[in-house]
């Protein structure tokens, strides 16, 4: 896993993905331990402290900054977050299909609502359904079989802030890397005919260029659909058994 830039408090910092998953799970573990032990989540407030314990007995044994220095508070300093604010590629997003009971995964692939809420979000959707909620982990390691990818949608915001959907991690840069988006191809079938567009999920039909059958068929980004009730209708209907083929030829 390789490091990257990041800007915090006006300098750059340095960042890794095995460095947020250090960090994740030490986390996770110390909500484990207040739950087992004592049935609640622990506070924020226990956590800073106890993680200010840490660094005053020997943090200058990892941190150059602490040497000869006593370390005497951490501030933290909470407001509230913008709902679009972590909508941006890389984004794994969690979204409750309520028709069937099951929660799916999506990948934002371009667009950053964090930028322009009225960005054009394409978001990849995946074969992944549950009845629990899934660990990160899992995720990746679903998202990264390449059978899993069942179409990307041009979808709006609306599933954000009307609906449930929500962002509950981000993938790492090295699996982003494995999807290729630098063009997407978008099609309909009208009239028996495959039409495609490359890059427009909207484009109007007299700007679709014609394929053949075989072609036609291997594209399942489907041209015009948009928006978290038609997307979510879709997903229900694949999860029912109903193929993406099927959902494109006639019911989009």
């Amino acid at each position: 896993m390789g490091f990257w830039k990041e800007k915090h408090k006006n300098k750059k910092v340095l960042v890794s993905d095995d460095g947020l998953d250090i960090c994740h799970d030490a986390i996770e573990a110390f909500h484990a331990v207040y739950l087992e032990q004592l049935d609640r989540k622990p506070t924020l407030n226990e956590f800073v402290y106890t993680f200010l314990q840490v660094l005053e007995s020997d943090g200058d044994s990892f941190f150059k900054e602490l040497e000869g220095k006593q370390l005497t508070d951490i501030n933290i300093k909470l407001k509230k977050r913008n709902t679009l604010s972590e909508v941006r590629p890389g984004a794994v997003i969690q979204i409750p299909l309520q028709q069937i009971n099951q929660f799916t995964y999506a990948l934002v692939v371009k667009g950053d609502l964090a930028a322009d809420k009225n960005d054009d979000v394409l978001i990849q959707y995946f074969d992944i359904f549950t009845e629990d909620h899934l660990s990160k982990d899992d995720i990746f390691l679903m998202m990264a079989e390449k059978q899993r990818a069942l179409f990307i949608a041009n979808t709006g915001y609306t599933g954000f802030l009307q609906g449930n959907w929500k962002v509950v991690s981000k993938v790492p840069i090295d699996l982003m890397k494995k999807f290729d988006h630098s063009a997407i191809t978008f099609v309909m079938y009208e009239d028996g005919k495959y039409l495609i567009s490359q890059d427009d999920s909207l484009a109007a039909e007299s700007d679709l260029i014609e394929v053949d059958k075989k072609q036609g068929k291997t594209f399942s980004n489907p041209i015009g659909l948009f928006g978290h009730l038609s997307i979510e209708d879709v997903l229900n209907q694949y999860f029912k058994g109903t193929s993406m083929e099927e959902l494109i030829k006639y019911e989009l």
